[in-house]
């Protein structure tokens, strides 16, 4: 009970920055960063940006997104199979 106090008073404490984020800027980052470690793994990193999906801009907090996003990716290229 008292740990789960404490988390949710973290949570209250944090504050959000809003910014513009370009998606296809933050994925193209990822696929930067973490294409080495898929390839070596045998895994392709691919982003279909197609259409009108390369403009799309969400207005949100950008620290906690690449956060996020990056947990994701970085989870997915640690738990896929090495490609044989």
């Amino acid at each position: 009970m008292i740990l789960w106090r404490f988390l949710t008073l973290r949570r209250c404490a944090e504050t959000v920055v809003l910014s513009e984020v370009r998606l296809k800027d933050l994925f193209d980052s990822f696929k930067e960063a973490y294409e080495s470690v898929a390839l070596a793994k045998g895994i392709k990193l691919a982003i279909d940006c197609s259409g009108n999906a390369g403009d799309i801009a969400i207005e949100t907090d950008r620290e906690k997104l690449i956060a996020i996003v990056s947990r994701l990716v970085k989870n997915a290229v640690k738990y896929t199979d090495k490609v044989k």
